[in-house]
């Protein structure tokens, strides 16, 4: 496999991610709005926090991969286009993703829940 196709994978990889942190994300606050137990809702922000670290290293996978291609400028035009789609598609996940975290976290304040940021 090429750097460019494995550079898609992981854009793939990425976006599934992202998808799966919306999923705990949306599944936190629908707990948070029902009066859930704490327990419930510390397990899946355990799980959110695995998903996290996980997109960090995924990311820093791809940064070094699209530095290795730019550096031995492996990408024609219509390859850069396909990435720019790529990157935009994970601009508007992070965003979704950026938007439901405040949500969570402006029900964690309304209901008293300590939040911590790391």
């Amino acid at each position: 496999m090429d750097e460019i196709e494995e550079l898609f994978e992981k854009y793939t990889f990425l976006l599934d991610l992202y998808a799966e942190l919306e999923s705990v994300s949306e599944i936190i606050c629908r707990a948070l709005e029902t009066g859930s137990s704490l327990a419930g809702i510390a397990g899946n922000l355990r799980e959110k926090k695995e998903l996290v670290e996980r997109i960090g290293h995924e990311s820093e996978t791809i940064a070094s991969l699209k530095k290795t291609i730019a550096d031995r400028k492996l990408i024609s035009d219509a390859e850069r286009v396909l990435v720019r789609n790529a990157e935009e598609d994970l601009t508007e996940a992070v965003s979704r993703v950026v938007d439901q975290g405040q949500r969570t976290c402006e029900l964690m304040m309304k209901q008293g829940v300590r939040v911590s940021r790391r």
